[in-house]
């Protein structure tokens, strides 16, 4: 399953670099964030501005489920 980071805090940047996800099939493909330093921050996925959110999202597939 495609995923994606809001944010690449602390937080974030651990989820990136957590190799638990790969045992459940869960990969991250991309991040997004507010600050305009991270987007050329050196890490295994793009990260790009929040206003393409939607745009990347479609052209990734990424899909969310809501319950």
């Amino acid at each position: 399953m495609k995923t994606l980071i809001i944010g690449l805090g602390n937080i974030g940047t651990a989820l990136i670099h957590y190799k638990g996800f790969e045992k459940n099939m869960i990969k991250v493909v991309t991040a997004f964030d507010i600050d305009p330093v991270k987007y050329k921050k050196k890490i295994e996925i793009p990260v790009y501005p929040m206003e393409k959110l939607h745009e990347i999202v479609q052209s990734m597939q990424v899909i969310g489920e809501a319950e």
